[in-house]
């Protein structure tokens, strides 16, 4: 609203992640006065958990350059792509003109999100930010808080990507559909599989002694996530299971049928 940008959305044709073929497809190049021409590529890693490859991002940064694009990176999550790849955050960023790394999400600061850039991009993005009443005093509590993210919780993402690929596992030996695999902290799940609704887990993990909380198909497996947080949902999920056997479901032939229906 405030930028007067026309977005334009672009789904992968891969059904993962953007390819320059994609980008290609949708980028507005002519000077048609009745269109508006791309100048921002925005892109984002992770993206419901998966991992955009590097060289893709590569790719795509390339034909920007070669059009006089500007790149931006939503990393909101990109602590867990380093994580994951071994790649520095200063790699993941190379290809981008700008980038945003949130420091709550993932790292479990209390708020915060930094913009990295250029000098005159973030001087730039100053005036901005004071423009729209972000500005903020006295932010030293926060630059702490943010700084014991990145020293004590940076470490500890290797731990919650095993739990969430041991809670994928998990759903997979009980039968339930996984719409979208563990990369790195996230499983979509869906429980029809089984004979049993989102409603169902979700009213019952939040009536367990130590209650879980859940939305819909996606988990979200994070730093204060304990291994018996993930054992209780599984037990749980089981439990419905057999709960809808002994009312006469039958799992195989609703597993056939999601498993026809995947992407």
């Amino acid at each position: 609203m405030h930028s007067g940008a026309y977005p334009v959305p672009v789904t992968p044709s891969n059904g993962h992640h953007l390819t320059v073929e994609d980008v290609k497809a949708k980028a507005v190049l002519e000077s048609d006065i009745h269109v508006a021409p791309t100048r921002l590529i925005c892109l984002e890693n992770t993206l419901n958990g998966t991992i955009f490859p590097q060289n893709d991002i590569i790719k795509i940064s390339r034909f920007a350059r070669d059009n006089n694009i500007l790149m931006h990176l939503d990393g909101a999550r990109l602590w867990h792509v380093a994580v994951e790849t071994k790649i520095s955050l200063s790699e993941l960023c190379a290809p981008f003109d700008s980038a945003s790394l949130c420091l709550s999400k993932g790292l479990g600061a209390p708020v915060g999100t930094c913009l990295v850039g250029s000098k005159v991009f973030i001087n730039k993005a100053r005036w901005f930010r004071k423009a729209f009443g972000g500005g903020m005093r006295q932010t030293g509590i926060l630059a702490a808080s943010a700084a014991y993210a990145l020293s004590h919780n940076f470490p500890q993402l290797p731990r919650v990507h095993g739990l969430a690929r041991r809670l994928q596992r998990g759903l997979e030996e009980l039968g339930v559909g996984i719409l979208c695999p563990a990369e790195t902290c996230m499983v979509f799940f869906n429980p029809s599989t089984v004979g049993v609704e989102y409603g169902e887990v979700v009213k019952r993990a939040a009536a367990l002694p130590d209650p879980i909380a859940l939305s819909g198909s996606r988990l979200v497996v994070h730093i204060q996530t304990s291994s018996e947080a993930i054992d209780a949902l599984l037990q749980l999920i089981s439990e419905l299971r057999d709960e809808k056997i002994k009312e006469g479901f039958v799992p195989s032939t609703a597993q056939a049928l999601a498993n026809s229906t995947k992407p």
